[in-house]
């Protein structure tokens, strides 16, 4: 596996700015075998979940802090160079 393997290109409309209300009418991509997907929602997700299965949630968020700490670094890099 390669980064430009996770190159492409995305038109900015179809980034999520917001999340979708209700939370589970968002979209869901189920792989039913190789190369054989479903699209449907993810109030229809325990349709596809089996015994044993295991869900793993993440409630991670972006934080605009991070864009700023990287304009300091690169701030200060700059700096070092001059």
């Amino acid at each position: 596996m390669f980064l430009k393997d996770f190159s492409f290109n995305l038109p900015k409309e179809l980034i999520a700015t917001k999340p979708v209300y209700p939370r589970d009418s968002s979209k869901l991509l189920v792989l039913k075998k190789f190369k054989l997907y479903e699209e449907t929602l993810f109030s229809n997700l325990s349709n596809h979940l089996k015994e044993g299965d295991l869900v793993v949630l993440n409630n991670t968020k972006v934080n605009a802090s991070k864009i700023k700490v990287l304009k300091l670094i690169i701030i200060l890099l700059l700096n070092l160079h001059l």
